[in-house]
């Protein structure tokens, strides 16, 4: 779902349409419809794949787990 909103930000930006009314069209606030289009300038359609981060790190070892387990 990620990628068609980044896409429908493209498109719409295409058509000339400013970040607010993007931003209303596809539900997101206007500073992520500028960073989306910011991307997009920067490293073209490989801007539409999410990159999540990979969260907190890991705060007990294996051995404490097979221990609870």
């Amino acid at each position: 779902m990620i990628k068609v909103r980044r896409a429908m930000m493209m498109l719409a930006s295409s058509s000339g349409n400013t970040n607010e009314v993007i931003a209303a069209l596809v539900a997101a606030d206007p500073g992520t419809v500028r960073g989306v289009i910011h991307a997009f300038n920067d490293h073209g359609l490989d801007c539409l794949e999410a990159r999540w981060a990979g969260g907190a790190p890991r705060r007990i070892t294996d051995a404490d787990e097979a221990y609870i387990v």
